[in-house]
């Protein structure tokens, strides 16, 4: 009788590649990506044409991605993403201020001859707002980040053209105001959203006096008119519908509709980039542009159903090309306005309290009409259950929410800053359902929020097992105990079991939303009126503060900033000043119940020029939850020194 024998023992490398791209959606880390692809040829060949892909379309899924990119692209993109992480986790940041040269605060023109200048007719006497917007356009490991902002009734944008995350060369424009007869103060910019197009990038402009514009951002035609939008004024209608002040505008890219709002009124554009360029650049256009009649103006405060209200303040298209319209002193702030064959329809969020938990919090208590200050829609799809009208919104309580406006949904719930309980936060950013940010509408911070959702991510998975907790402590606002864990020191794989450090460093508590205290050069302090990011893979967000705009970027290592040479930089508007950010931990960030709770002031920490802990073991400073320009030496465990 012959028994059924195996000649070869199976292989790690000769399993099929299904297989062997199942065990790679389950490293959660990099390097144990790239020690499997050094282990034999072919797993090498695995690595490298499918194992950095999936390891990034699988540990960032909620973030947007590029899509053609190369074999070796996908290595570099795996390693940016995972150092970001750990940027963002560990609070390594640069924070540069970037203001006017006193020249250019004085000249009314661009490239004015100084010797012929003559001041300005009336100037602002506070400074002015910094509105802005950026994009970013990747080819491979270079990218075009193109950054615009509006300072009063000048428009600026500067171009920078990276490589390797190293900028390599800037190219600087503005558009003074006073060239389209512009006048300070009364034709300031209040909005700004740019465009990116194939054929060529374009930037709508909003201002205060309800100018509304598609401007060029060619570099060879920067600032060309390619669009004006207005409607027109007709004697013989009744119902005439005024553009007085822009408040807010968003672009609906699926059915290429531009939104405006102004304090009563929402307006409806239907915008072409390509058939704009076409007849922008007719020889009888002159650079005047086309004239273009809104499709749809609805007047808020007549709709059926509308509940009173003082202003519309905030809109935004949301997944399904509906309206959310963020409202002043309301009882219902937050809307949804759709339009269908019988008329346009105002429906309130489905929930005012979202969630269980809201509704014992103290900050919604009490306050019969309510205002929201920012709205932001969220893309949920990589959640289960998650597809619908989720809008982040920032409330004048101090709340941000989170709730899906079209039906009762498990992942709404309530943010809030847990030291500053009641300082109301304006413009929002967020980055896929990772973490999102919160300029405070008071003073010059930014405030950054973990969504609080299971992470396909952590860079703390990649360090040694310890049985002892992460280190520093924490000292959150609230009165919360440390969470508790097992002395483990060894991480348990086969029955799921970690070791204590492993276990802790996933924990909220270990992993608190912190603060950013920008520093200011033109004023002493600033609301943050805006924020934009290039893309979800940029290091870099912007902050639009009074008189300057704040470029905050993520530090990867303590040489970053020695390593950023600014080569064939054309001469700079604007002058580029580094500044020392205070960063302070302000706990889990989830609403309070009672303010009582939030009594203890967590520590600030302010970053340092130099490493101060530069005597300490670099595997100590590894395994500190912070950056090491904000690291002390009483944080180290004594067994550490």
């Amino acid at each position: 009788m012959e028994f059924l024998t195996i000649n070869e023992p199976t292989r790690l490398d000769s399993l099929p590649l299904d297989i062997l791209l199942i065990i790679l959606r389950h490293l959660n880390t990099a390097r144990s990506v790239a020690y499997l692809g050094i282990a034999c040829r072919r797993l090498r060949e695995v690595v490298k044409v499918d194992g950095w892909r999936n390891f990034v379309r699988s540990r960032f899924n909620t973030l947007r991605l590029p899509q053609s990119l190369s074999d070796d692209e996908w290595h570099v993109l795996a390693k940016n993403l995972t150092w970001q992480s750990r940027a963002w986790e560990r609070h390594a940041l640069t924070v540069d201020s970037l203001v006017p040269h006193r020249e250019q605060q004085r000249s009314t023109r661009d490239g004015a001859d100084r010797r012929h200048f003559r001041p300005a007719q009336r100037t602002q006497t506070f400074p002015c707002q910094i509105i802005v917007d950026a994009s970013c356009r990747q080819q491979g490991n270079s990218e075009q980040e193109t950054v615009v902002w509006g300072a009063g009734e000048d428009i600026v944008a500067r171009y920078r053209n990276t490589s390797a995350n190293t900028p390599q060369s800037e190219v600087w424009h503005t558009l003074a105001g006073s060239q389209d007869g512009f006048q300070p103060g009364k034709d300031d910019v209040t909005s700004i959203s740019i465009l990116d197009q194939e054929a060529e990038p374009n930037v709508v402009v909003g201002r205060a006096s309800g100018d509304l514009r598609l401007l060029s951002l060619d570099p060879a035609q920067f600032g060309r008119t390619r669009m004006t939008f207005q409607p027109s004024v007709n004697e013989d209608v009744k119902d005439n519908y005024t553009q007085n002040e822009i408040q807010a505008l968003d672009f609906c890219q699926k059915t290429r509709t531009l939104g405006a709002i102004t304090k009563d009124n929402v307006l409806l554009y239907a915008v072409d980039p390509c058939e704009a360029y076409k007849l922008g650049n007719t020889e009888d256009n002159e650079g005047a542009g086309i004239n273009v009649m809104p499709k749809d103006v609805f007047n808020v405060h007549t709709i059926e159903g509308s509940k009173p209200f003082k202003t519309i303040r905030c809109m935004r298209f949301t997944a399904n090309e509906g309206i959310a319209l963020g409202l002043t002193s309301s009882t219902q702030p937050l809307r949804y306005l759709t339009l269908s064959p019988t008329g346009p329809r105002l429906d309130a969020a489905s929930k005012i309290l979202p969630s269980a938990r809201a509704t014992d919090s103290y900050a919604l208590k009490g306050w019969a009409n309510a205002t929201v200050r920012g709205l932001l829609p969220i893309d949920t799809a990589s959640i289960a259950g998650g597809k619908g009208n989720v809008i982040l919104s920032s409330y004048e309580d101090g709340t941000i929410r989170l709730q899906d406006m079209r039906s009762p949904s498990p992942i709404d719930t309530i943010y809030q800053d847990n030291f500053e309980v009641m300082t109301p936060s304006g413009a929002l950013l967020s980055y896929g359902t990772e973490r999102f940010i919160a300029g405070n509408a008071r003073s010059n911070n930014v405030k950054i929020f973990d969504f609080r959702w299971n992470k396909s991510y952590l860079h703390t998975a990649s360090l040694p097992c310890s049985s002892e907790p992460p280190y520093p402590s924490p000292r959150p606002p609230t009165l919360i105990k440390p969470p508790s864990h097992p002395e483990r020191s060894c991480c348990d794989y086969m029955t799921g079991h970690e070791c204590r450090w492993h276990a802790l460093s996933r924990d909220c508590y270990y992993r608190p939303n912190y603060t950013v205290y920008l520093p200011m050069v033109t004023a002493r302090s600033s609301p943050v009126y805006s924020l934009a990011k290039p893309s979800d893979t940029s290091p870099t967000l912007y902050a639009g503060l009074a008189g300057e705009l704040v470029e905050m970027s993520l530090r990867e290592d303590a040489d970053y900033l020695r390593k950023r040479p600014h080569a064939a930089v054309s001469k700079p508007l604007y002058a580029c000043r580094r500044g020392l950010a205070s960063i302070l931990e302000t706990g889990d960030g989830f609403s309070l119940s009672d303010i009582s709770s939030s009594q203890r002031v967590p520590e600030m920490r302010t970053q340092s020029n130099r490493v101060q802990v530069d005597y300490m073991p670099q595997s100590a400073r590894d395994r500190h939850r912070l950056d090491e320009h904000i690291q002390f030496a009483g944080d180290f465990p004594v067994q550490s020194t």
